[in-house]
């Protein structure tokens, strides 16, 4: 995979993480028929869209491969926060956040608490995809 397809990967996981979590709260299913990549700005994912379309199109000169393109990264990106060990790894994540009460939360700590309780034997998607992203940051800054 290349790093621009990781790249909208990364913008496309937002989104779709947000309409997780409200089909969750709602008692609603999270399938590909409720949640497509027209849904997104429902959830946010204006502003990632229109990046992500911008790294295509600055990639892709056809608009038919930029939408196949679009669609099987969207597709990765589903599956990646449809795949319950990842999902909750990112409520663990989300929850540690809200509750640190810190400005800046760095990327070891972030790697160091998915680590927690984890058993490193297997070899998860979160583990190759989520956490070289995560240590590819030098930080993380909320404000």
């Amino acid at each position: 995979m290349i790093a621009l397809e990781v790249n909208i990967i990364n913008l496309l996981i937002g989104p779709l993480a947000e309409a997780k979590h409200i089909t969750d709260t709602d008692g609603e299913l999270f399938n590909h028929k409720l949640i497509n990549l027209k849904a997104l700005k429902n959830y946010g994912g204006s502003s990632d869209l229109e990046q992500a379309n911008e790294y295509l199109q600055s990639f892709y000169t056809c608009k038919q491969q930029q939408d196949e393109k679009m669609n099987e990264l969207f597709d990765v990106a589903f599956n990646f926060i449809n795949d319950q060990a990842n999902w909750n790894a990112i409520n663990k994540l989300a929850n540690y956040i809200l509750e640190s009460n810190k400005n800046i939360i760095g990327s070891e700590e972030v790697a160091s608490l998915l680590e927690e309780g984890q058993d490193n034997s297997n070899n998860r998607p979160f583990n190759s995809f989520f956490g070289h992203r995560l240590i590819a940051r030098n930080s993380f800054v909320y404000t």
